[in-house]
């Protein structure tokens, strides 16, 4: 894995990261699983977004 592709550090949790177009990418689900301590990371949107009243 170069330095394009690496991992960054957050609160002891890894974060996967990619350089595209001069921009960095980070990735979502590693975030959610870091943030809220989420068994299933992939699983916490649909969750968040379908108990949350947006009116």
């Amino acid at each position: 894995m170069d330095s394009k592709d690496a991992l960054v550090v957050f609160e002891g949790a890894k974060i996967r990261r990619t350089w595209y177009e001069a921009q960095w990418f980070y990735s979502v689900v590693d975030i959610i699983q870091t943030l809220t301590e989420s068994g299933s990371p992939r699983h916490f949107p649909q969750v968040y977004f379908e108990n949350k009243s947006f009116y």
